[in-house]
């Protein structure tokens, strides 16, 4: 593995450590990015996207530090463990990839709730190209029109002024849906320290009281947005796609996104349907059906969804696993 590959891969693997709740794998991301001051810079840039597309109910605790600037080593480490051990909810970025759709299946049956989540970002879409028009205009809607704890107005402000910092659109789109998610499941402090006991709670009974430490680097982290994963992904899309029945390679990147790298734990999600007539803010319900939207569309020539991860998904992990390990070993022997 070069040196290149071995911190994009650890910048990869921070966010695959939050979403599985590993601090064995937080921690050993964090320690190989912090050292250098460019990926150091990247971390602190990154971490308001990180806790919008996993967790955005985590928002209000880090919104002293971010706004601080801090350099402190530690006060970022725990912040991140802390992100890392509660409870995710990925419901942004199901909302920003279901917002984009004119109708979804079953969309009568919803929950006023989830219309009104719905609408607001069809709405945000409706405003323009620049995600930065939303979020002006959402922010000053919500925090006009709601009693707004002073808790809950600093992660908002956290999420809003994150989509003016650049970065991928999608990520700044998926920023928007964070806000109107904020907007509509309301989420206490008291809630929050509740659900990190509920974390701690869960790591020592998987780890022991023992500390994190450091790991080798799993294959998963070397996903498509690597260069090792890039390479993997032209490769098996000429050698296997067709095996697998994808009638494109969006289709296998979709597909290895939603089945691997961003893979929660069944045990780390609340997952709820969309016809729930209240929905809180650690219960999923846009990013389940996300999920199987996805799953759906670029299956389509599986007898279903259920039988492609039964038959199908273990070979194909098991082929993407053996590329990534090809890869890495081509790019260092160049």
């Amino acid at each position: 593995m070069t040196d290149n590959d071995l911190i994009y891969g650890a910048r990869s693997g921070i966010q695959k450590a939050i979403r599985r709740g590993d601090l064995d794998l937080c921690k050993t991301s964090f320690d190989l990015i912090w050292p250098e001051k460019e990926h150091r810079n990247w971390l602190k840039w990154r971490t308001p996207v990180l806790i919008g597309e996993e967790a955005f109910h985590f928002a209000g605790e880090a919104a002293q530090l971010i706004k601080e600037k801090s350099n402190d080593e530690e006060a970022w480490r725990k912040l991140l463990y802390r992100l890392t051990l509660i409870r995710k909810n990925k419901d942004a970025g199901g909302l920003e990839f279901l917002g984009r759709m004119e109708k979804i299946p079953g969309e009568e049956n919803f929950s006023r709730q989830h219309l009104w989540e719905l609408r607001q970002m069809r709405a945000a879409y409706a405003m323009g190209d620049d995600p930065g028009t939303a979020a002006t205009a959402l922010f000053k809607e919500f925090t006009e029109k709601n009693i707004i704890t002073s808790y809950w107005l600093a992660g908002m402000e956290v999420l809003r002024n994150r989509v003016f910092a650049g970065g991928m659109l999608g990520d700044r789109w998926m920023l928007v849906a964070s806000l109107i998610l904020m907007a509509s499941r309301p989420c206490s402090k008291k809630k929050i320290t509740s659900e990190e006991k509920w974390g701690i709670k869960r790591w020592v009974t998987s780890a022991g009281k023992r500390k994190p430490r450091m790991m080798d680097l799993p294959w998963y982290v070397f996903d498509m947005h690597t260069q090792a994963g890039k390479i993997v992904l032209s490769a098996f899309a000429k050698h296997y796609q067709e095996q697998f029945k994808f009638a494109s390679t969006r289709g296998v990147e979709v597909v290895w996104f939603h089945m691997e790298s961003g893979l929660i734990p069944d045990d780390f999600q609340v997952p709820v349907d969309v016809d729930e007539e209240t929905v809180g803010c650690v219960q999923s319900s846009w990013w389940p059906l996300a999920t199987e939207t996805a799953l759906r569309l670029h299956l389509s020539k599986w007898a279903s969804v259920d039988d492609f991860r039964t038959a199908g998904w273990p070979l194909m992990q098991e082929k993407l696993e053996s590329l990534v390990q090809w890869a890495l070993e081509r790019r260092a022997e160049r």
